[in-house]
């Protein structure tokens, strides 16, 4: 059984990636507000809302899958299984659509056709819904008398029950009724006795199907269920039944045979077809209304719960948690969160990282920074790479030890794996080179206890442009990485010490590529938008549409490239 990962995903609008971590942990037996609170690294931090959607559609599609089963065992069961079968089954992607294909197939109560069928008279029945112009079916039916048929006539109105019943189990006719009275079905109440009650407005009351709130349906039912109401469908009959003799009689080509089709096609309709229908679309509307009133309920509740419980006082909140640690947000009286995450790199935190008073050489990170450039440059990836470094990441050559104490091992392995990504992109001898680094905001207020870290997920996007003398950008790369951070007791974010991967080196294996509109993965998007930059200044790359939608851009990139527009105009503001 498939697990529907990617068709949620597309459904959805969420990373594959995401959706089939929540799936798994939806299998494992774990519950919706333990996965929305206590495994967001797992689900991209889908909020409670979202993961209920998803396992509610996830519910519906495996119930779909078993369905679709039992229908194929049970028609093949009957040996009346055909590759026409097998395609509408495989393609059905509704309840609905599996139980209209399976009704000719599915065993019956006694009715009025079953009755005929055992006096014979299907053959007779046959031969009439064919409708040849040269069948004379009064004459036909003379051949089918017996004790139980005791003259034409009786032979006939069996043969008309068997046609209207396979009218009634035909997928399409009920398929085009179904969108008929979605579209003209009327929403109908009368009184059921004559007492006053809080229902008098809709002691007769009518309103269309495609109109009638939620809130009113729940109403009619309350009040059909207290015995105030009775409550229909009412569509043209004429008119529906007509839809259904359209469909079956051909009365111009049909002969005498036409007649009786049309009449069992009117029958059909009002005996079988509508109180079917009538039946599922009141089950649909109520649905829809109960899970409508549900969510109005959540959202006014959250208004409330929203709502400042201590006016001008300023509140410590404290969240306890075994596996990611205590969570403290502390927030004003103004509702304001005052325990923001600084997320400047230490570069730009300048004099606020103060290495340069605990260094032995006295000198801040970025001038430390600086000297292990110097060290790079004329050197070849493998000279790089031979860089021994000692437990604690910090460089073991002399020369470099001299202007750099800090821990290079990391920046030596970017540095390797940049040149072996490498790409020649456009860019020429002359063009100044800039980086820029965009942090996602971080969550507020998060903190590890005494004894263990709190692990909090970021985003960070990267950019690399070259611009010409004219500041048009010749070449761009653009990167985004979302690590697991520590986060101590004290508020110190430390980033992990296994390796991180970009959504570029991971390539293919991001997982995108299914759900994407383009078939692309993540970096063929990115390259698209970033080539899309060439030739352009900072002021038309800030006009551009941040969210994909301008028109030249479509057949290129479909993601949102907010965070990597920021990026790129970081890099080509850094002085």
């Amino acid at each position: 059984m498939p697990n529907h990962a990617e068709q949620l995903a597309q459904e959805l609008n969420l990373s594959l990636k995401n959706v089939q971590g929540a799936i798994d942990l939806i299998d494992a037996g774990n519950t919706i507000p333990f996965i929305a609170r206590y495994r967001k690294e797992a689900t991209g931090s889908m909020d409670d809302q979202v993961l209920r959607n998803l396992g509610d559609r996830l519910e519906y599609l495996r119930g779909l899958d078993k369905r679709k089963e039992e229908v194929t065992g049970s028609i093949e069961a009957q040996n009346a299984m055909t590759p026409e079968l097998q395609a509408a089954l495989a393609g059905a992607k509704t309840l609905a659509e599996v139980e209209d294909i399976y009704r000719p197939y599915k065993p019956k109560r006694k009715t009025r056709a079953s009755i005929a069928r055992a006096r014979g008279l299907q053959p007779l029945a046959d031969a009439t819904l064919k409708q040849d112009a040269n069948f004379d079916p009064q004459t036909a039916a003379n051949d089918y008398l017996n004790e139980e048929v005791p003259d034409a006539a009786a032979a006939l109105a069996g043969a008309q029950d068997i046609i209207a019943e396979t009218i009634s189990d035909d997928a399409h006719c009920r398929a085009e009724l179904r969108r008929y009275y979605h579209a003209f079905g009327m929403v109908k109440s009368v009184k059921a006795k004559d007492e006053d009650s809080v229902y008098t407005q809709y002691y007769d009351y009518t309103e269309p199907v495609a109109k009638i709130p939620g809130h009113r349906i729940l109403a009619l039912d309350r009040g059909e269920r207290e015995g105030f109401l009775k409550v229909s469908i009412a569509v043209e009959a004429e008119r529906a039944g007509g839809i259904v003799a359209w469909m079956f009689a051909r009365k111009k080509t049909g002969g005498a045979s036409a007649a009786i089709v049309e009449a069992a096609a009117l029958d059909a309709y009002s005996r079988l077809i509508h109180p079917s229908l009538e039946n599922e679309l009141r089950a649909e509307l109520t649905a829809k209304a109960a899970e409508g009133a549900i969510t109005v309920f959540g959202e006014n509740l959250r208004q409330l719960l929203l709502q400042p419980p201590i006016r001008g006082k300023t509140v410590m909140g404290l969240d306890p948690g075994y596996r990611m640690g205590c969570k403290v947000a502390v927030v004003d009286g103004t509702g304001k969160v005052t325990t923001p995450t600084d997320t400047r790199t230490k570069r730009q935190k300048g004099k606020d990282y103060p290495l340069a008073e605990v260094s032995g050489l006295k000198k801040g990170w970025a001038e430390q920074a600086d000297a292990f450039s110097s060290w790079l440059e004329g050197k070849t990836p493998d000279e790089v790479k031979k860089l021994k470094t000692d437990a604690d990441g910090k460089p073991a050559d002399a020369d470099l030890l001299s202007g750099c104490t800090i821990a290079v091992d990391r920046y030596r392995d970017a540095v390797v794996r940049a040149c072996e990504n490498a790409q020649v992109l456009g860019a020429a001898r002359g063009d100044t080179v800039k980086l820029g680094v965009e942090v996602a905001e971080m969550p507020q207020g998060l903190a590890g206890t005494d004894d263990k870290d709190a692990q909090v997920q970021a985003k960070i996007t990267l950019a690399v442009v070259t611009m010409d003398e004219n500041a048009r950008v010749t070449s761009a790369i653009g990167d985004m990485t979302e690590p697991e951070l520590s986060v101590s007791a004290d508020g110190t974010v430390s980033a992990p010490r296994e390796p991180v991967y970009t959504k570029n080196e991971l390539g293919d294996r991001y997982g995108m590529r299914s759900a994407s509109a383009l078939g692309k993965e993540w970096y063929e998007h990115s390259a698209g938008w970033c080539g899309y930059l060439k030739g352009k200044n900072a002021v038309e790359i800030g006009k551009l549409s941040a969210d994909g939608t301008d028109a030249d851009l479509k057949a290129l990139c479909t993601i949102s490239v907010t965070d990597l527009q920021k990026a790129v105009l970081k890099a080509m503001a850094e002085q």
